[in-house]
């Protein structure tokens, strides 16, 4: 639920962008447009999330009405559906993938004239219209991407609200400590950015002397074969 705990902290981020100088009710109202990138067909999050920043949205300017501005959203659907796809067709659906996100992403910066992207809600499709953000300098505002390799110098308009992935390792930790489990076994999807975060937690649960015997990384489109080899390395190794 951390995405919907952050949609308030978002508007506190954003709003400075259109909303930084109180002007008088007479002058004209001028919109500021934002786009919004969501998977809103399939994600009931995503949907959730989006009703979330229209409510406050609306609820801002109910209360400041004073402000002469007003963010106008212009959402776009994702359609990460089609990174779910069968181990023949990822590399495929991710190309497609990568054009459908480039060519919303596009649409939004020359037809829309957004001044600024919120989404979308995963790291890996974040990662794909960054650098396009970074091109056309307009600032990419995310709630719920919160893999730590997002945020870097080479990505100066890329903004992570969400708090860093990385983060939750010392309370796993903690987590394992209370149960006084001495050995575990991280189990993880096999992408770089499961990878980040499976290394801060081997790092913070050595630093509390609890031994990682192995890791057990699953492929993105796994069959029931590979999953059963891999329950049987565990008990090979118990």
């Amino acid at each position: 639920m951390k995405s919907i705990a952050c949609v308030s902290i978002f508007y506190v981020s954003i709003c400075p962008i259109c909303l930084a100088i109180r002007q008088s009710r007479t002058e004209p109202v001028k919109t500021v447009n934002v786009g919004v990138i969501l998977d809103t067909t399939d994600e009931w999050i995503d949907k959730l999330c989006l009703t979330c920043i229209q409510m406050e949205n609306s609820d801002f300017y109910a209360t400041h009405s004073y402000y002469n501005t007003r963010l106008v959203l212009a959402v776009r659907d994702s359609k990460s559906d089609l990174i779910a796809a069968t181990s023949a067709e990822f590399k495929l659906a991710c190309e497609v993938n990568l054009k459908e996100l480039n060519d919303t992403a596009v649409g939004l910066i020359k037809n829309a004239a957004v001044q600024a992207i919120i989404g979308p809600q995963d790291s890996k499709e974040a990662n794909l219209i960054i650098e396009l953000c970074n091109k056309a300098r307009v600032p990419m505002l995310s709630f719920s991407a919160a893999s730590p390799s997002l945020t870097s110098p080479r990505n100066p308009y890329f903004y992570r609200i969400a708090q860093n992935e990385c983060a939750q390792a010392h309370a796993i930790s903690a987590l394992v400590q209370a149960f006084e489990w001495k050995e575990v076994v991280p189990i993880y999807k096999q992408d770089i950015y499961s990878e980040e975060v499976i290394s801060g937690i081997t790092r913070a649960l050595q630093e509390a002397n609890i031994f990682v015997s192995y890791q057990a990384a699953i492929p993105q489109s796994p069959d029931d074969n590979h999953i059963v080899q891999e329950l049987h390395k565990l008990n090979l190794d118990n």
